[in-house]
């Protein structure tokens, strides 16, 4: 029998895979711009500046689904310092709750979304945490990532002395 903390894992693996296939990129898509796009950008533009100021992140991928209308966001956040299970579930509420902040409240964007409030279970937030010398996740028992899905957030956290991860 596969541990749960093994199952997690694989899940949250294939989630990202998943979630990078099948989205679109906000900044790549292949049509030409179009003004939902443009907003769109702006957008997380200004929510990853005020995320870089106050926790150091960057995006390293964005995606969403659009058919007629904006349906689902979904932002891949870096950064290159280490997070206790406090601070990382800190960093990962705070992003969700300031980017749902960002959108909810600018009238630019609401008549290319979907369903306004844009609710949380359309918006994906992943934060990796990733050492600046090795450009790997940390293994030193602090968190390597979060994301959030289901209306739950999902920690990965890896020692190297420890053969189990633990995921919640």
């Amino acid at each position: 029998m596969v541990p749960y903390a093994n199952y997690i894992k694989k899940l949250f693996i294939l989630l990202v895979i998943l979630s990078s296939s099948r989205s679109y990129s906000v900044t790549n898509h292949p049509n030409e711009k179009g003004t939902d796009e443009r907003v769109l950008k702006e957008l997380i533009q200004l929510f990853i500046n005020e995320m870089d100021v106050k926790y150091g992140l960057s995006c390293v991928g964005d995606g969403g689904r659009s058919r007629e209308k904006i349906e689902t966001i979904s932002l891949k956040l870096s950064t290159n310092r280490r997070a206790t299970l406090e601070e990382a579930r800190e960093i990962q509420v705070n992003a969700l709750e300031r980017f749902l902040e960002i959108l909810n409240t600018s009238e630019r964007i609401k008549p290319y979304l979907l369903t306004h409030p844009f609710p949380i279970k359309d918006l994906g937030i992943s934060i990796m945490f990733i050492s600046k010398i090795t450009d790997r996740f940390f293994s030193d028992g602090t968190v390597c990532s979060t994301m959030n899905a289901r209306d739950k957030i999902f920690y990965d956290i890896r020692d190297v002395f420890d053969t189990t991860a633990f995921s919640s």
